[in-house]
């Protein structure tokens, strides 16, 4: 059973690797250490109360790092670095959604199914038949 909670008790050494595991399989991996991540979060005005975990088992198969700043003199939430580890990712398509509401009840079904995303053997063929 997957259970959602904030990041703010989650140690940075757990997220770190629920970071590092949801983006090593990607066809060009985003590889941070430890303190390169501390830094991303914290240059992107990251909020750990305001950002979200999935979690299997106490281990965090899933995260959403979210901030909150001013753009266009209105106060806006955004994702600053959402990821899910290989084996609990599910492809959503081409869906696309209208509301918080529904992102967040599409994220939580996604993070609740454990089939493969896209195999890397698919995006590399997608990879040579588009670019060259």
């Amino acid at each position: 059973m997957i259970e959602i909670k904030t990041l703010d008790d989650t140690s940075f050494d757990q997220i770190h690797e629920a970071f590092a595991n949801a983006f090593s399989d990607y066809l060009e991996p985003f590889d941070l250490t430890l303190e390169e991540l501390k830094y991303m979060v914290e240059r992107r005005g990251c909020d750990l109360t305001l950002s979200f975990g999935a979690f299997s088992e106490n281990e965090l198969v899933g995260l959403t790092l979210n901030g909150v700043g001013q753009w266009n003199g209105r106060l806006t939430a955004y994702d600053s670095g959402t990821g899910i580890i290989k084996e609990f990712r599910n492809e959503f398509g081409n869906t696309q959604l209208e509301t918080l509401e529904q992102y967040s009840d599409a994220f939580i079904d996604f993070l609740k199914s454990k089939d493969k995303f896209i195999p890397i053997s698919q995006q590399e063929q997608y990879f040579e038949t588009t670019v060259n």
